[in-house]
């Protein structure tokens, strides 16, 4: 998963049941398992993102949610497609390309990555300082030692504890206030409520922009010290005395006071907590309406898709040649035959840089193997030899893994064919996402295009004559009978014509005879930009640069060639 969105669900995680958590049980006088639940929440949060949820959601839904996706489906997170050929013209009559350097923008991205890891490091060094004044604190106290806990005596406002310590000025208290204050602190230390404090303080480390983070803080401070009252009053220290107590000792607070402390949180809510009446059988229903909230949240992660097989592990079912496939080193052990991956397509993603080839396309939402290479490919379904009737039938919702291998050409031993295509189906529809709709995209424009990603080619005058002779369309023109140029018919309506670096028609380009031709560059743009349903851009670019002076059959330039047959 990538960070962002982990960062970005694992907040919304935190922020949904720590509001369910104060509504629904932060009231309840079952501390104790309020304790547990604040610990659940967190892992919840940290794990819920990146925990491969089983898929619940029905098969009708998942396929039509699928399918509508296809139709709305735009290329996302392209590679930047290269620049069509634009030419000038200078004074001298030489032509030069254009040369594309655009500004360079600021990345935004990684800019916000910096400003987020400088504002966590920031709070990360706050509390580190706040730790070491803590701990030269209780250094530079005066130490007694009890059988469970260390008594040490600091000029400090508001006694606390932390790990082992109690730390207070004794000479601020009376006796039985300084008894109720040990009972307190004592609770504190037996139950080990700093590892409470400190996982408050992480995850506001964790998710430092989150306002739900520093709520989740202040709650797990506020059940400690509901916990700490429960456990004094249930000793038998009078309820009237212990509050009364707790009023005289209010009195400010302490900069270094990062663990538990004596009069925190609001005294009006500990004194309204010791009142309240215990939690009856009905409170229990309120920690199932947490359940339930914490598993509409696991419905909802469920909708990301899933990966039915483990990466790194060979395929479940045997067959001649999939169980030796080999997922790491991408070979195909048992002919001692080297394969090398030119695509691969797993846990809903693909390489930053997707190939420029077409073996394999995706016409009406089913998978296909192109014409070019349907005598040459061997196809496996799910680790077994299948047709390529059979790939035909796989829709492209149901696509969980794909791979195309190209057999090396050092291999000991030559196949009988030097493509293999693998496919690892899933039994229920995947609900798409970027990526996977970038790679679907891909597929759709490979098979329609030899050159998915764009290509670039120019001609001479000589090799236009053998490309239209021969009637190749990669030079997106073709000859007449009087030996001028012409866009192919079927290309008009998707190719943007340049003469000499000017934009124009393509009648314009029968007006040009094909011994003038100085220079010839066609372009196929990028999938991203002519293969998409908003504003798309023309497939094809023409730009033809001519020689004005051949067509005054200066002797210079006869054309000697065997594909003209010409006046020379």
């Amino acid at each position: 998963m990538a960070p962002l969105a982990y960062l970005l669900q694992a907040n919304l995680i935190l922020l949904i049941l720590v509001l369910a958590y104060g509504g629904l049980v932060g009231r309840t006088t079952r501390f104790r398992l309020n304790r547990v639940v604040l610990w659940l929440l967190v892992l919840a949060a940290i794990g819920s993102p990146v925990t491969r949820w089983p898929q619940v959601q029905p098969e009708p839904i998942r396929r039509a949610v699928s399918r509508t996706a296809d139709v709305l489906r735009e290329p996302l997170n392209a590679v930047t497609p290269t620049q069509p050929p634009v030419f000038f013209r200078f004074p001298d009559g030489k032509t030069y390309p254009a040369s594309f350097n655009p500004t360079p923008r600021p990345n935004w991205g990684t800019l916000a990555w910096w400003a987020y890891g400088l504002f966590t490091l920031g709070l990360a060094l706050r509390l580190i300082r706040r730790l070491i004044r803590l701990r030269v604190l209780i250094e530079t106290g005066t130490w007694t030692h009890y059988p469970d806990f260390t008594l040490v005596q600091a000029p400090v406002d508001d006694p606390f504890s932390f790990g082992r310590f109690v730390v207070l000025d004794q000479h601020r208290y009376s006796a039985c206030q300084l008894d109720q204050i040990l009972r307190h602190e004592r609770a504190h230390i037996d139950q080990n409520h700093t590892a409470d404090v400190l996982l408050a303080e992480l995850v506001t480390l964790a998710f430092p922009l989150n306002p739900a983070a520093y709520r989740y803080r202040r709650l797990v401070r506020q059940n400690l010290e509901y916990l700490a009252d429960e456990t004094v009053l249930a000793e038998g220290v009078d309820a009237r005395v212990y509050q009364y107590s707790l009023l005289q000792v209010s009195l400010g607070t302490t900069a270094v006071a990062l663990p538990s402390r004596f009069n925190e949180p609001s005294l009006a809510d500990r004194i309204r907590m010791m009142l309240r009446p215990r939690s009856g059988a009905w409170s229990w229903a309120r920690y199932w309406v947490l359940a339930g909230v914490l598993g509409v949240v696991v419905l909802v992660l469920s909708l990301r898709e899933l990966g039915t097989t483990p990466l790194l592990t060979p395929p479940r079912t045997n067959s001649p040649d999939c169980p030796n496939l080999n997922w790491v080193n991408f070979s195909f052990n048992s002919d001692k035959e080297e394969w090398t991956d030119k695509l691969i397509f797993r846990n809903g993603r693909t390489r930053p840089q997707l190939p420029n080839m077409n073996v394999i396309g995706l016409v009406g939402n089913h998978l296909t193997v192109t014409e070019e290479y349907r005598y040459n490919t061997d196809v496996f379904i799910d680790c077994q030899p299948a047709s390529l009737a059979a790939l035909s039938r796989i829709e492209s919702e149901y696509i969980d893994e794909l791979y195309v291998y190209e057999q090396a050409p050092y291999s000991e031993r030559s196949a009988d064919k030097p493509w293999r295509i693998v496919v690892q189906t899933s039994p229920r529809a995947i609900f798409p996402n970027p990526s996977r709709n970038q790679f679907l995209t891909f597929l759709q424009a490979a098979a329609m295009s030899p050159n998915p990603l764009g290509k670039q080619d120019s001609f001479s005058m000589n090799d236009v004559l053998e490309a239209t002779f021969f009637h190749r369309k990669n030079v997106l023109v073709e000859r007449t009978k009087n030996e001028h140029l012409k866009l192919y018919d079927d290309l008009i309506a998707n190719t943007d014509v340049l003469i000499n670096g000017l934009p124009a028609s393509a009648k314009e380009v029968q007006t040009i005879h094909v011994r003038e031709v100085d220079k010839i560059y066609t372009a196929e743009r990028h999938f991203a930009l002519w293969f998409r349903p908003d504003s798309p851009a023309k497939r094809f670019v023409l730009s033809i640069e001519t020689s004005p002076r051949r067509a005054k059959r200066d002797s210079s330039y006869y054309v000697f060639s065997p594909f003209y047959s010409g006046d020379f």
